[in-house]
């Protein structure tokens, strides 16, 4: 998996079945506090308490994830990605996965490439 800043990888396996905790909505919106668009780009502020943890879903278009503060763990194709402060996390579209914040909770910005802006 692509990833950039100084986010490390565990080789360990993680079972579809990991327990997290569920919420009502979609994971994808959850913690959002703030949203721009523009051209070919989606832009979202998102903020998680400590200790949150989404359950496994998927974004729709392809993503980058910059860690603001705060830190999580991705679970994604049986690995889990440690996302500390100031990294960076590529993921592509449709890419399952599940989080689980850190101690301090986390601040992101999370820039979704929109449909067409591939092509251009």
């Amino acid at each position: 998996m692509p990833r950039a800043g100084s986010a490390t990888t565990h080789q360990e396996p993680i079972p579809e079945t990991t327990p997290v905790t569920s919420h009502a909505g979609s994971s994808s919106e959850l913690g959002i506090v703030g949203r721009r668009t523009i051209p070919g780009f989606s832009l979202k502020e998102f903020r998680q308490p400590p200790h949150r943890r989404l359950p496994w879903h998927e974004h729709a278009h392809a993503s980058v994830c910059f860690v603001v503060s705060g830190s999580y763990a991705e679970h994604v194709r049986g690995r889990v990605e440690e996302c500390p402060p100031r990294s960076m996390i590529f993921k592509p579209a449709a890419e399952r996965h599940a989080d689980v914040f850190g101690r301090s909770g986390a601040r992101c910005l999370l820039m979704e490439v929109l449909p067409g802006r591939l092509e251009t």
